[in-house]
């Protein structure tokens, strides 16, 4: 119980420090997500919406939740929470242009706002990088200064082996996928 609420105070302290200072804040503070969902990962063969590829490194029944938030202020705020994972780890994590598929490829590259210019790689897509604790949970929160277009949408969330490169945006194997309409 104590774990528990310690975990809680310490992402709602990190949020509240990351977000005091971007007008998407408000709308994760605030208001119901716009896309709201927790998948189970299972493995290929046995998956639909959330597939694990690696078992070793995203367990099967590991959860994702994904929250989007569109507060139609020109932002978007996207969190990320992973539940059964190696503990101690640190995971790439990315929006990327496909649905997830039996095959880790499936899902395409890393999805891009189209009005991002000359913005550095990070804030041109939606970085979820998490570090896991001693129960493999982790959350992560990406606040953009671009709103997602409603017809150009990112279709899945993609954890990575490894921490995201932050020149190339690599971050290794791709461990696992849960596909998201946002």
């Amino acid at each position: 119980m104590a774990v528990t609420r310690r975990r809680t105070l310490v992402v709602a302290a990190s949020a509240a420090l990351v977000l005091g200072a971007v007008p998407a804040a408000a709308a994760i503070r605030s208001e119901t997500p716009d896309v709201a969902l927790n998948r189970a990962f299972q493995p290929v063969g046995s998956a639909s919406t959330a597939f694990t590829y690696d078992e070793q490194g995203v367990a099967r029944g590991a959860t994702a939740t994904v929250e989007a938030f569109y507060p139609g202020d020109g932002t978007t705020a996207v969190t990320l929470e992973l539940r059964g994972l190696q503990p101690f780890r640190t995971y790439g994590a990315h929006a990327h242009v496909g649905a997830c598929t039996e095959a880790p490829a499936g899902a395409g590259g890393h999805w891009h706002f189209s009005d991002a210019g000359a913005d550095p790689l990070e804030e041109r897509e939606i970085w979820l990088d998490v570090t896991t604790d001693e129960q493999g949970f982790a959350k992560s929160v990406a606040l953009r200064s671009h709103e997602i277009p409603a017809g150009d949408r990112p279709m899945s969330v993609v954890v990575h082996a490894l921490p995201t490169d932050h020149v190339t945006g690599a971050a290794g194997a791709r461990l696992a996928c849960v596909t998201v309409p946002f």
